[in-house]
């Protein structure tokens, strides 16, 4: 009687697990740039809003738009835009930041955290700067930067 040794072919349990091991390692060093990336855009879509509400007031403000004032109010997550010398006024519209982005920081004159415009001219006396930065990494920001002109300007 002759013993038939019978080889198995496949994977065993320990191969398995390291090659899953593996390619959740690839995986993970592959996707880390696409985060950041993604997190990039998010700033940039917000920034994007901030001046784009900024711009809009300022001009319907020059336009005369409903015989009235323009101005932006900042607050925690959200953008409004109103009509009226002061906030709250007639509510325009309200932009809510993405939820990984917030405003780092409010710095205009007289320490409010509105931005009105003047008939005629576009200036304001709301001068100063709105950061707009990462929640999760607050070295990420860009600055938009409001002149006594009306003017809007982002920085880094």
């Amino acid at each position: 009687m002759s013993a038939t040794c019978q080889r198995q072919s496949g994977l065993t349990l320990l191969e398995s697990l390291i090659g899953l091991t593996i390619i959740m390692i690839l995986a993970g060093v592959a996707i880390w740039p696409f985060r950041a990336l993604r997190d990039e855009q998010l700033l940039k879509g917000a920034v994007e809003d901030v001046l784009s509400v900024l711009n809009n007031a300022r001009a319907q403000t020059l336009a005369g738009s409903a015989q009235s004032q323009y101005g932006v109010h900042f607050e925690n997550d959200t953008i409004t835009l109103f009509r009226g010398d002061m906030y709250p006024g007639v509510t325009e519209q309200i932009i809510t930041l993405p939820p990984r982005v917030v405003f780092g920081a409010i710095s205009l004159a007289g320490g409010g955290a509105e931005v009105v415009f003047q008939r005629l001219t576009g200036a304001t006396t709301q001068t100063g700067s709105v950061v707009v930065e990462l929640a999760s990494d607050a070295t990420k920001r860009r600055v938009v930067e409001i002149y006594s002109s009306g003017l809007i300007n982002e920085t880094p």
